[in-house]
Parts: structure tokens; C-alpha cells; sequence
């Protein structure tokens, strides 16, 4: 039996539920610059989104952006009532702890989230630069959202490479070599 689900081909997008929209957009539209590409959502007594949510009697706010190649669907809940959020919530919990960015200069995204009042766990340390077998040099930096719930991590410099056709490789899953 194969273990592959027929027809996957990545992630689309993920969702964050935040306490505060207001913050969020904010947060990633202005502080991280990425683009709003829907129309907002709103909803309040609607059967048919609380089965695809799995919730009864939801309401909440949302919108959908796009941050280079990564999508992400915000949303505020006003029901039903959430558990107060733990701004300690440390990264070794169950479920998603971060996400990873893409950026070009660090120290840059650094200063602007420094001024931006988010709290950063500690500042880019550039001589811990690491480089990858392709000379590819990795630092890694974190911080986390204003609205706390969503602890994000910066990469740079990593740009994109460009991806080949899927290769078969006997005895290996498929997989996308790059091209330089």
C-alpha cells in the first residue's frame, strides 16, 4: 500500500486564529509586507461553515494574505469563547511553534521588527552563520507576533532556488532536484 496521498502537491496555506485582527494585519501586512489578495471574510450563524471549521454556532473575522510563496489565513474569533492565550507558551507543546521566513538581510528585518515593539527572543548573531554543502549561508533569528500567537523565525540569506521536474530515484520518494 503506498503511503503517498494521490495527487498532493504542497501546502497551499495555513491558518492562524489570533485574539486581536486589528494587530495581525497589521503584523504581517505593514511590519512583513506581504498582500492582501481576497476580499475579508465575516461570518456569525452559519450551519455550513461550522461543519468545515467543526465548531458550533462560530463567529469570527478573517483575511488572507500572501507572503512570498507562503499564504496564510488570519482569523478572530468571537465564538465560540476561546481559552485565554499563554504568551509562554513554549515551543517544545504540541502543535505549530513557528514559521520560518525567507529574508535578504537580516540585520534589516532585525531593526524593523525591533521597531515595530515586537518581542525578540534575542538579536541575529552573525557569527554563528552556518553554510550548507551548496555554499548556501543559514542564520537563524527569532521573534514573535504582536498578538502572541505565533512565534516566527527569519533565514537569510536563503533565496529560492528554482525546481526541476520530479526525478524517480528506485528505492527513494520522488523528488524536485534544483537547478542551480
Amino acid at each position: 500500500m503506498s503511503r503517498k496521498l494521490p495527487g498532493v502537491l504542497g501546502v497551499h496555506h495555513i491558518g492562524v486564529s489570533v485574539p486581536d485582527l486589528e494587530k495581525a494585519r497589521e503584523f504581517y501586512l505593514d511590519v512583513l509586507g506581504a498582500v492582501e489578495e481576497v476580499a475579508p471574510l465575516e461570518w456569525a450563524d452559519n450551519p455550513f461553515i461550522d461543519k468545515v471549521v467543526g465548531l458550533e454556532d462560530s463567529a469570527a473575522r478573517q483575511f488572507f494574505c500572501r507572503l512570498g510563496n507562503l499564504q496564510i489565513e488570519v482569523f478572530e474569533y468571537s465564538a465560540p469563547q476561546q481559552q485565554p492565550l499563554d504568551t509562554r507558551r513554549g515551543v517544545n507543546e504540541y502543535g505549530y511553534t513557528h514559521i520560518a521566513l525567507q529574508v535578504e538581510d537580516i540585520t534589516a528585518v532585525h531593526d524593523r521588527i525591533v521597531a515595530a515593539g515586537l518581542p525578540v527572543h534575542t538579536p541575529p548573531e552573525l557569527s554563528t552563520i552556518t553554510t550548507d554543502t551548496d555554499g548556501t549561508k543559514r542564520r537563524y533569528w527569532k521573534f514573535t507576533s504582536p498578538t502572541r500567537s505565533c512565534r516566527s523565525e527569519a533565514a537569510w540569506p536563503s533565496p529560492p532556488r528554482r525546481l526541476g521536474p520530479l526525478t524517480d530515484v528506485p528505492g527513494r520518494p520522488r523528488s524536485r532536484p534544483a537547478l542551480g
